[in-house]
């Protein structure tokens, strides 16, 4: 402890102590910075989507979370949202035009987003993660324009319908499960 000539203690011990609490504090930024990053917050017109490495969920692809926040872990995972914003089609005239013909009044108009439900969500997530809002408008008009078509099709082959509102209300709930293959919902037709 003492040097030779009796001088006092040796500063050795002292840098020693010194660069392991440098070290120890350089770590703890390190890994606040790395939590602070790698925490995910999902907004209230948004899902999160967390894929990769999901452990506990070994029947799932991917963690869904609308609303709330996650841990994402670098390098075993990755993340992306999904919008929540509703979207709207518009029903194709010539369609529109067939269905008066047989005494039907089809909506002009279509609106959807993707669903809250846990089991749209995961749908949703697995279908629609990383396509442009153009190309899942796109994916809705093929599911509803041609569950229509199909509709209006066999009733031109059948007798005139007697209860246009009924058939259209039997029609939506067909298309609202064509939608909810893919994690979308119909929030409404005009």
């Amino acid at each position: 402890m003492f040097s030779a000539a009796g001088e006092g203690p040796s500063p050795m011990p002292f840098v020693v102590y010194g660069m392991a609490a440098v070290f120890f504090i350089v770590v703890l930024v390190f890994f606040v910075i790395l939590q602070a990053k790698q925490y995910k917050r999902c907004p209230p017109n948004r899902l999160l989507v967390v894929f990769g490495k999901t452990p506990g969920q070994m029947d799932r692809a991917c963690i869904v979370l609308h609303g709330g926040a996650v841990f994402v872990w670098p390098l075993l995972q990755d993340y992306a949202y999904l919008s929540l914003e509703p979207m709207q089609i518009e029903i194709p005239k010539a369609l529109r035009g067939q269905a008066v013909d047989l005494g039907l009044k089809l909506p002009e108009t279509w609106s959807f987003a993707i669903g809250v439900d846990p089991e749209l969500m995961q749908a949703a997530a697995l279908r629609l993660l990383g396509l442009p809002p153009h190309e899942i408008e796109h994916t809705a008009i093929d599911l509803i324009v041609g569950r229509l078509e199909r509709k209006v099709d066999s009733l031109q082959s059948s007798s005139a319908p007697a209860d246009s509102a009924s058939i259209i209300e039997k029609w939506k709930n067909e298309v609202d499960r064509s939608l909810a293959q893919v994690g979308l919902v119909t929030l409404g037709y005009r």
